[in-house]
């Protein structure tokens, strides 16, 4: 991203904009943390829309498709290809701001069910 930045020469004028913060990658737990607190974000990232999806934060994908589903048409909407679909989003990012998902279960305990329905079933069988 950021040789891309500087190939379009983006980069200074993000740099001198007091409302960006450029950052290196984030470690996992740092990133969500990060996320979680964003009032939205723009991203080319299927893994980035997969995390605001579940953190109910607002997306714009800046890509012409995606491989991910989570999202779409709730929360993370596609590029439209203009400026003007940027600038509607980031006026409007607000109607798309969902509430997180909660999850009843922890990752563990599934693993640990299906591990167990899994070998319950390859001894019937």
């Amino acid at each position: 991203t950021k040789e891309a930045l500087k190939k379009y020469k983006m980069l200074d004028s993000l740099r001198l904009n007091e409302n960006i913060l450029i950052l290196k990658r984030q470690d996992f737990f740092t990133f969500i943390r990060l996320l979680s607190g964003c009032e939205f974000i723009i991203t080319d990232g299927g893994s980035n829309q997969e995390e605001a999806y579940y953190l109910g934060v607002p997306c714009l994908i800046i890509r012409s498709e995606t491989e991910r589903i989570e999202g779409l048409g709730e929360n993370a909407i596609m590029y439209g290809g203009t400026l003007e679909s940027i600038d509607e989003f980031t006026s409007n990012y607000h109607k798309y701001r969902k509430e997180p998902i909660k999850c009843s279960e922890r990752p563990s305990e599934i693993i640990f069910r299906t591990l167990v329905e899994k070998s319950t079933l390859e001894k019937s069988s």
